[in-house]
């Protein structure tokens, strides 16, 4: 765990680099991939693929440090930070560069996924039956919170770090053991579902801190399919800047769809007070956190 200092600003690569990379490779990095000067002062975190080996690099004075941290027992999770009241900045590969003010795209896993490779192995494998009862047992309490709280996300995530919470670290531990004790050539598949497994779960805890997320990717699927289905229509948009503004504008009607706002006062709305917004402020504009101001427009 790393406690966060406020003379600094920390950036968090979620991307799994390799720390094969040292002071010159990962200073290359920060400025081809991320687009950001490493000698700004800054601090850089990286952490490895299996997340046993988390690196922090940052230039100080006149010259670069960068320190390491291995895990022999244990691997890190997200989020490594402990925040008292301190920005944390999230970087995620090339996305921060499209706009430094909107909210970070946090990659969720499903749940659905991680289970359905240990499901095919329920015949061969004891293991792999105790990691579906256990998904399972995850899916139905969710079930059951859900209906319990509506739409209370607060109360939901509440609920679900008591509920879920302790099922998901038995996943975990059940896991590393797997890790441990499988043999690659004796079962194959088992290994390869146990490392996709434990790659994906730090992601799945994201569900624990917010009630609107889901353990699967059905809702997703659902948006998608929509798309899918527009998607010949899609070749008579004129040109690829067309396509681009389809995108953006289906990606607002889907948006409020999502949460439930009425796309036409939502875009009066946006479009009326754009204009006198602060940079800094136009995230509060995006449909998750707009708050109206006006009354719906009559024409």
């Amino acid at each position: 765990m790393i406690s966060l200092s406020g003379e600094y600003r920390y950036f968090l690569c979620t991307d799994n680099v390799t720390l094969r990379y040292r002071h010159r490779g990962l200073r290359e990095y920060i400025k081809g991939k991320l687009h950001r000067d490493p000698c700004n002062g800054d601090v850089y975190i990286f952490l490895s693929r299996d997340l046993s080996r988390l690196r922090v690099y940052y230039f100080h004075h006149n010259g670069e440090i960068l320190t390491e941290k291995i895990l022999h027992a244990h691997r890190f999770t997200h989020p490594v930070f402990v925040d008292e009241g301190k920005h944390v900045y999230h970087i995620v590969d090339e996305l921060e560069k499209c706009s430094e003010v909107a909210d970070i795209i946090i990659r969720i896993s499903c749940l659905v996924h991680i289970r359905r490779p240990f499901f095919k192995l329920k015949d061969c494998s004891q293991d792999a039956i105790e990691i579906v009862h256990l998904a399972d047992e995850i899916f139905h309490r969710d079930k059951l919170i859900k209906a319990t709280y509506k739409e209370d996300f607060g109360k939901i995530a509440q609920d679900r770090v008591l509920q879920i919470g302790p099922i998901l670290q038995s996943i975990k531990d059940k896991l590393d053991i797997l890790e441990k004790e499988l043999e690659q050539t004796k079962e194959p598949e088992l290994v390869k579902a146990v490392k996709y497994a434990l790659k994906e779960y730090p992601c799945l805890l994201h569900c624990l801190k917010n009630g609107a997320l889901d353990f699967s990717n059905n809702s997703v699927e659902r948006e998608i399919r929509r798309l899918a289905k527009y998607r010949n229509n899609s070749f008579f948009v004129g040109s690829p800047k067309g396509g681009v503004r389809l995108a953006r504008t289906l990606t607002i009607f889907a948006n409020c769809k999502a949460y439930n706002i009425d796309p036409f006062r939502y875009l009066c709305d946006v479009f009326r007070r754009i204009k006198n917004t602060a940079k800094d402020q136009l995230v509060n504009l995006v449909a998750h956190k707009w708050q109206p101001q006006m009354a719906p427009a009559i024409y």
